[in-house]
C-alpha cells in the first residue's frame, strides 16, 4: 500500500456518479510477476487499482470503491457493477477489479487472438497452467503467471462471467447510455467481450457456470486441492494453548493482554479473526449473574445498536444503529465498508438476539479467564489520552504509532504467528496454527463433547448444520484408532 501524487486532479463525472480523486489517491498496489524483458504490447496496458471515495448524488455520503484505471481513464462499467451489488464483501470487490485487470492485461498481451471464444477458454487455461513454457522455462508474453488451483480458476471465471453477463443485461448494444460520457479503449474492449459473451452464452458452459449435473464433481476437484495439505480439520492443538496465552504473547517480561482478550475470543468463544474487530469498548461488562465471568455482546457492524453516549440538541440519548452512530460522531464508516488496513470483514452468521451475538464459552473458565485479562486491558487503554482515540473501538494501538488508533487485523495476525513461533510452532494454515485455526478447534471440541449438530450450529452461529461438518471432521488419527477398535471388538466376536 503506498501513496502516488496527482497534481491538479478534481471530481470527475461519469454516468451520474462522481468520484473524487483528492490529491493524494491511496491504492493497494497487485503485484505483477513480469519476468524477462518487457515487449511493446505489455507496455501498451499498464493499469492501477485505486480505492476510490465515490459520491452517487448531491448529499456528502459516498462509498469506497476499487476502481480499474489506465492511461485512458477508468473502467466505468466495472464500477458501476460494483456499485450495484454494494452489498458484496470489499473482498469480492477487490477480487473481481483485479481479476478483470488480469483478462484485460492477457487480451493486450494476445491482440493477434480475434476469435473471443478461443480467447475466453485460453485465459481460463492460461490461469490454470502458468504462462511459463515448462521446458525452456521462459514466458514470451511477460505475464509471467503462475499456476492456479481449479477453485480458484472455477471462481475467476465465474466472477468475470457474471459481470460480462450484467454488461449485456444492461444494454446489449450500448455499454454506456449517458451521451455526455466518452468510452474509454477499455470501456469497448470489455463491451466487446460481453457482446460475444451474450451471442454465444453456452460457449463456455462448462467453465463461466457449474451445471447441477456437474456439481458433485465440482465439488470433488475442491475437495482434492483443499489447501490442508495435511488432509487435515486445521485446527489449533489444544495442548499449546496455555503455553500460547502465558508465553507466546509476553514480550520482554510483558503480556500483550490485546492480544490475549482477542485469542480468548476465538478459541473460547469460536469466532472469526475478523469478528473481535468490531467490538465497542462498551460491549463488554460484567455477567450480573455470576460478576467473576465476562459478558460480551458483539454487535452486527453497521446494524447493531448503538451506544447511548450520542446526545441529540435536547440532551437525550439518541437511538440509532452503529452505522449512523459512527458517521455522526466520529465521522467513520462501519470497518466493513473501509478499504485500507482498518477494514474488517463480517459473514453471514446467525445472530443471538436483534443485531448482536455472544460467545457460548467452551469450556466455562475461559469467561473468567477473559474478564480478568480484559481488567488489565483496560487499565492499558485508560493511560491513552482520549484524544488519541477517536473511535469506539475496543482493540487500538498501544504502543507503536499512531497510539490510540485502530488495531489493524494484519498486525494481530502477524503477533500471533510470532506468539506460535515463540513456543516452537511452525505458522502454516494446514496446522492450524493461523488464527482461524482457534474457530477449527472451538468446533471439533464442541463435536468431541457430543454436542449435537443444532447446539454446534447456535454455538457456532452457523445458519446451517452443513457448515458445521469442515470443523468437526475426522482425523487421520481418529479415523484409525477407531478403525482399530472395530477390527479388535470383531475379533473378539469371532472368539466367541
Amino acid at each position: 500500500m503506498f501513496f502516488v501524487l496527482f497534481p491538479g486532479l478534481s471530481h470527475s463525472k461519469c454516468d451520474g456518479h462522481h468520484i473524487l480523486a483528492p490529491l493524494l489517491l491511496r491504492f493497494s498496489y497487485f503485484p505483477r510477476f513480469n519476468r524477462g524483458p518487457k515487449t511493446s504490447l505489455e507496455r501498451m496496458f499498464n493499469s492501477v487499482i485505486l480505492i476510490h471515495d465515490v459520491y452517487n448524488d448531491a448529499s456528502g455520503s459516498f462509498q469506497q470503491m476499487p476502481v480499474l484505471e489506465n492511461e485512458h481513464g477508468h473502467l466505468d462499467s466495472l464500477l458501476n457493477y460494483c456499485l450495484e451489488h454494494h452489498a458484496k464483501s470489499s473482498t469480492w470487490k477487490r477480487k473481481l477489479v483485479f481479476e478483470v485487470q488480469l483478462f484485460l492485461t492477457y487480451m493486450h498481451a494476445n491482440p493477434h487472438e480475434k476469435n473471443s471464444e478461443l480467447l475466453f477458454q485460453n485465459f481460463a487455461k492460461r490461469l490454470q497452467t502458468g504462462t511459463f513454457n515448462p521446458i525452456t522455462g521462459h514466458d514470451p508474453s511477460a505475464l509471467g503467471w503462475t499456476p492456479r488451483t481449479p477453485d480458484d480458476v472455477q471462481q475467476t471465471i465465474k466472477r468475470l462471467g457474471d459481470y460480462l453477463s450484467w454488461i449485456t443485461k444492461k444494454n446489449p448494444t450500448v455499454l454506456n447510455p449517458n451521451s455526455m460520457v466518452i468510452p474509454t479503449a477499455i470501456d469497448k474492449a470489455v463491451a466487446a467481450c460481453a457482446e460475444t459473451y451474450r451471442r454465444r452464452y453456452a460457449l463456455l458452459g462448462h467453465l463461466w457456470k457449474d451445471s447441477p449435473k456437474d456439481e458433485a464433481n465440482v465439488n470433488k476437484v475442491r475437495a482434492r486441492y483443499s489447501p490442508n495439505v495435511l488432509g487435515e480439520p486445521p485446527a489449533f492443538p489444544d495442548e499449546h494453548f496455555e503455553e500460547l496465552m502465558d508465553r507466546g504473547f509476553t514480550v520482554g517480561g510483558r503480556p500483550s493482554y490485546r492480544d490475549q482478550a482477542i485469542t480468548l475470543l476465538l478459541h473460547g468463544g469460536g469466532f472469526r479473526v475478523s469478528e473481535p474487530m468490531h467490538l465497542f469498548i462498551g460491549d463488554v461488562t460484567r455477567d450480573p449473574t455470576d460478576y467473576r465471568k465476562a459478558l460480551v455482546r458483539l454487535h452486527h457492524p453497521s446494524l447493531g445498536r448503538a451506544p447511548p453516549d450520542l446526545i441529540d440538541e435536547r440532551g437525550r440519548p439518541v437511538k440509532c444503529t452503529r452505522q449512523e452512530y459512527l458517521m455522526r460522531k466520529f465521522g467513520l464508516a462501519p470497518r466493513t465498508d473501509l478499504m485500507n488496513k482498518r477494514e474488517a470483514g463480517w459473514k453471514g452468521v446467525v445472530l443471538d438476539e436483534k443485531y448482536y451475538m455472544q460467545p457460548y464459552w467452551f469450556q466455562p473458565d475461559y469467561a473468567e479467564q477473559f474478564a480478568y485479562v480484559w481488567g488489565k486491558y483496560m487499565e492499558e487503554v485508560a493511560d491513552i489520552p482520549l484524544l488519541l482515540r477517536n473511535h469506539p473501538y475496543a482493540f487500538i494501538n498501544l504502543y507503536r504509532e499512531p497510539k490510540g488508533s485502530i488495531y489493524a487485523m494484519d498486525k494481530y495476525i502477524a503477533a500471533h504467528a510470532r506468539a506460535c513461533e515463540r513456543i516452537g510452532l511452525t505458522v502454516l494454515k494446514g496446522l492450524g496454527t493461523t488464527p482461524h485455526g482457534h474457530r477449527h478447534s472451538y468446533g471439533r471440541r464442541l463435536e468431541k463433547a457430543g454436542l449435537g449438530p443444532a447446539v454446534i450450529k447456535k454455538c457456532m452461529h452457523h445458519a446451517n448444520e452443513k457448515s458445521q461438518e469442515i470443523y468437526t471432521g475426522q482425523t487421520t488419527k481418529e479415523t484409525l484408532d477407531a478403525l482399530e477398535a472395530g477390527f479388535a471388538r470383531m475379533q473378539l466376536s469371532i472368539q466367541k
